[in-house]
């Protein structure tokens, strides 16, 4: 499944399959935009937590939750280190697979270990930075920056430091005013979301079956 927070604050849940909407969540109250328009979210353990900043706690629902199922507000399931005691931080992901976690703020990306103890840390470019993370320990980072004619993603290799930079292809009609709202990886493929700067239109989620060398096929959802 593929989940997104609305503008209602409501969490959606698509079959990917279909491209249909399967399930929608009731509001959360609070502030949950962290800045630069990102929504902290992730999905842990069977569970998806989304950051309140008014509660200055995490938001939990059941991956497979009902129209029913309230939010409930907890403490992080797992440790964030020195980022765990001031909540600051653009987006949060969790390697299930080795414990990692990756935690994204301004222009630094942190690797902390499952105790919260940091590994290490990259430098990525600043301007509405999106940040998610997949299997086999790769970070995806791009900067939705105006003017781009093609969308930039940095691949980060986290086992071996080595950071490789592909150009995605843009579906909107004038994709040098484009940007990405999301980005993130499924079954394998990585997907992205964009939107035009001059109509504020969203495209539909793109998705590009790649390596770190490029994309190979393109097929849209």
């Amino acid at each position: 499944y593929v989940y997104m927070i609305n503008d209602s604050q409501k969490l959606v849940r698509f079959d990917p399959v279909t491209g249909k909407k399967v399930a929608e969540s009731q509001a959360i109250v609070g502030q949950i935009v962290m800045g630069r328009e990102n929504v902290a979210m992730f999905a842990y353990n069977g569970r998806i937590y989304v950051y309140n900043v008014t509660e200055g706690k995490w938001n939990s629902l059941p991956l497979r939750f009902n129209a029913t199922d309230e939010w409930k507000s907890v403490d992080c399931p797992v440790s964030l280190g020195d980022y765990a005691s001031t909540g600051k931080f653009d987006n949060v992901y969790v390697f299930e697979d080795s414990g990692n976690i990756a935690v994204y703020k301004g222009t630094t990306i942190t690797l902390l270990n499952a105790n919260g103890t940091k590994i290490t840390s990259y430098t990525v470019e600043s301007g509405y930075g999106r940040m998610s993370a997949g299997k086999d320990g790769y970070i995806y980072f791009t900067v939705n920056a105006q003017g781009a004619a093609k969308p930039k993603v940095i691949i980060i290799d986290t086992k071996t430091n080595i950071q490789t930079t592909i150009e995605l292809p843009c579906s909107l009609e004038n994709p040098s005013k484009s940007g990405i709202t999301s980005i993130f990886e499924l079954n394998g493929t990585l997907c992205y979301s964009s939107i035009q700067w001059s109509t504020k239109n969203a495209s539909d989620i793109e998705q590009v079956e790649f390596t770190v060398k490029g994309y190979k096929t393109i097929t849209q959802e």
